[in-house]
């Protein structure tokens, strides 16, 4: 049997193969990615493949020695993005989601168990407790250890002058999973942008968005994302907004609470605990991992970002945490 590949043909050398090497080794598409320069060594070298892809570069999409190679896919890497076309010059990582978003019929990577994704939900009923800060560190946390999504669940997230909405963010993927179910995960996928160590999905653009889904759109919506993705770590900053976010949390492989820092607070995680159990959800009590988290001036009072040192000592925490240490060092 012929192998099956993802061609990719430009003749620019260096750049088609850094291309090429960093989509192999990232596993992002289905199939092997191989590099051409010349229509003549793509020829000689056609026999023994099966393109299931073909990229090819603009200037050479017309070329006479086309009318022999056999594709079942054909996207152009151009100056110009349209129909069937993909920006050249964009980071690698948007070309990646560029081309599974053109590409129709395309087939779920075969996972291993050990390549399993992990969905790590960071959840309080309270206030006052860096939450979303604990997020965002979770995220950087798990950054380091494997490819990781971020996504906030948050109807009023706070973090637009952290995460840039340059590609539709969660509510062009909600509205394309609501468009096309599991057949849109190419879709979905062409929203998520990139920072440095992870992944993200950009907040909502509208309250509405989020405040208008239900907990079974928004799990399954997360289930595809850990099904059909490429990702080792799926870290949800979990909102109260949308309709039974414990649902969420019932699917979750870690459950990471931040302690509140006021009396109050206290009462209210309290009482989810409490709800818990009388629910029957003892499968989600127990996988609650309650931080008492550091109490930071630089991040209680002012803005906050990816650069901001203060961070390091909540993401220690959350480092702990996730290696299976304690947490509640403070």
């Amino acid at each position: 049997m012929r192998e099956k590949i993802c061609c990719f043909l430009d003749s620019d050398e260096q750049y088609v193969i850094m291309l090429t090497e960093y989509i192999n080794s990232h596993h992002a598409l289905m199939y092997r990615a191989m590099a051409f320069t010349s229509g003549q060594a793509l020829l000689e070298a056609m026999d023994g493949y099966d393109i299931e892809l073909m990229v090819i570069a603009d200037d050479m999409a017309g070329e006479a020695f086309m009318e022999n190679v056999k594709y079942k896919s054909l996207i152009i890497l151009s100056d110009n993005t349209g129909d069937g076309c993909v920006d050249r010059y964009q980071p690698a990582d948007d070309i990646i989601r560029d081309l599974v978003a053109h590409m129709s019929g395309y087939e779920t990577i075969i996972r291993k168990d050990t390549d399993r994704t992990v969905i790590v939900s960071v959840y309080s009923p309270a206030t006052k407790c860096f939450k979303t800060t604990s997020a965002i560190a979770a995220a950087i946390e798990c950054g380091r250890k494997g490819h990781t999504l971020f996504v906030s669940l948050e109807q009023f997230s706070g973090l637009g002058n952290i995460f840039k909405d340059d590609r539709g963010g969660l509510s062009e993927a909600i509205y394309n999973y609501r468009a096309g179910g599991e057949n849109a995960y190419g879709r979905i996928l062409s929203c998520v942008s990139s920072t440095s160590g992870f992944d993200y999905l950009a907040p909502v653009n509208c309250a509405d968005d989020i405040a208008d889904a239900d907990d079974t759109e928004i799990t399954k919506l997360m289930a595809l994302l850990s099904e059909k993705g490429n990702y080792k770590y799926i870290v949800a900053d979990v909102g109260c907004v949308f309709n039974k976010p414990w649902k969420l949390l019932e699917n979750s492989d870690v459950i990471i609470v931040p302690e509140p820092l006021d009396y109050m607070g206290g009462r209210k995680l309290a009482d989810f605990e409490k709800y818990l159990m009388m629910s029957g959800r003892n499968g989600v009590a127990d996988r609650l991992v309650k931080v008492k988290m550091p109490y930071i001036d630089s991040i209680a009072g002012y803005e906050i970002s990816m650069e901001n040192a203060s961070i390091d000592e909540i993401q220690k925490t959350i480092g702990r945490c996730l290696n299976g240490q304690s947490a509640d060092t403070y």
